[in-house]
């Protein structure tokens, strides 16, 4: 039986350790790692954040305050992280394989590169928030709600959902184009929240629960 914490102690000379990070590596083997499948206390730590990144969104105050926050800031799978990150764990595998000096080094610039790319996203959300409200404000249009989507592979491209009145609008934002804002095709859609058969499903079990994680809920009565 090998403990995990006597098997990353014996593997530190080499520059090498085994990825699950949990709390009980003083007692946890290795098989019984795997077979749970444990990801460790960084899981914990890093998936509300990516919630809240991406527009999945987040409860953050929960059970405080019962109010979904969300932060349109990367794709959920955002492909230029992946190659960062990649790029970053093939460079110091294969530095630390030849023995080489300062083997995280690589790993490291691309956690930076990555977290400044996180930081310019956020700033293009800022900005593409800021197109739509003012291009809704011309037309005379309220904001109830509202998303900017990154798009997977453009993320300077937005898609735009707001919540208004009794319906929403739908557009995108390209901050390299001028206007930066343009309305999608449709450009507008009802919600239907008020229709009869919506009513009544918004008062079962299943409604209610749907209703409160749903960020632009859309009935469709058939």
């Amino acid at each position: 039986v090998v403990v995990m914490s006597a098997l990353q102690k014996a593997a530190a000379p080499r520059r090498m350790r085994f990825g699950p990070d949990t709390s009980t590596s003083t007692r946890a083997t290795r098989g019984a790692r795997i077979r749970k499948k444990a990801c460790g206390t960084h899981a914990v730590l890093t998936h509300s954040p990516s919630d809240f990144l991406n527009t999945y969104g987040v409860r953050l105050l929960m059970p405080l305050r019962d109010v979904w926050q969300y932060g349109d800031t990367i794709f959920i799978a955002d492909p230029w992280i992946w190659l960062a990150l990649g790029c970053g764990w093939y460079l110091s595998r294969r530095r630390r394989l030849r023995m080489g000096p300062r083997p995280a080094r690589a790993a490291a610039v691309a956690l930076a590169v990555t977290a400044a790319y996180v930081a310019a996203m956020a700033g293009a959300t800022l900005l593409s928030r800021g197109v739509v409200r003012r291009e809704m404000a011309a037309r005379g249009g309220a904001v109830d709600r509202l998303m900017v989507g990154p798009a997977p592979l453009t993320p300077l491209r937005r898609q735009v959902v707001v919540a208004s009145g009794t319906g929403y609008r739908l557009g995108t934002v390209d901050l390299l184009r001028s206007p930066a804002y343009r309305d999608a095709e449709p450009a507008a859609v009802e919600s239907n929240a008020a229709h009869p058969a919506a009513v009544v499903a918004s008062r079962t079990r299943e409604g209610r629960v749907f209703l409160r994680w749903a960020r632009f809920p859309r009935a469709r009565a058939t």
